[in-house]
């Protein structure tokens, strides 16, 4: 199996606030939001390790492992930083 392994960090919350449109003046808060990705390096079988600097000012990180070209997402997972 050869695979991309990708990592993309998110805080838990933004609040926004909304400066135009139906909801020009309210306050909305978005959720998960990703605040950057990094292409971890290629996956081809079986065990494997990778490192990163812990991303300033991030809630979480997922890891996905996709299939080339931009193929399908063969499985992913998310873990806390404290």
């Amino acid at each position: 199996a050869l695979a991309h392994v990708l990592m993309a960090w998110y805080s838990d919350a933004e609040p926004v606030d909304i400066l135009r449109g139906e909801n020009q003046g309210r306050r909305i808060t978005y959720r998960n939001v990703v605040k950057g990705w990094s292409d971890m390096g290629t996956w081809r079988g079986g065990r494997i390790a990778f490192s990163a600097p812990k991303p300033m000012g991030a809630d979480g990180v997922a890891v996905l492992v996709q299939a080339p070209n931009g193929g399908p997402i063969l499985g992913a997972g998310k873990a806390r930083l404290r």
